[in-house]
């Protein structure tokens, strides 16, 4: 027997709310994330041509990779 069959359906919707909830928060962090990196990336733009800016480039273009990758 599941544990399923043995909750309420008070349980069912708190389960319901919890997860909503849950994927709110993540929704919520992975859009500061994707701000954050805009906002480097402006930075990055701004700043002078030279060997800092190839290397911020670079690093941005990671944490870009990162963020959307199929694991995130």
């Amino acid at each position: 027997m599941s544990n399923k069959k043995l909750q309420t359906p008070i349980d069912t919707e708190m389960q319901k709310i919890i997860d909503a909830r849950e994927r709110f928060a993540i929704h919520t962090m992975f859009m500061k994330l994707v701000d954050s990196l805009l906002k480097a990336d402006a930075d990055v733009a701004s700043m002078p041509e030279g060997l800092d800016k190839i290397k911020a480039s670079m690093l941005q273009r990671e944490a870009w990779n990162m963020v959307l990758s199929e694991e995130m």
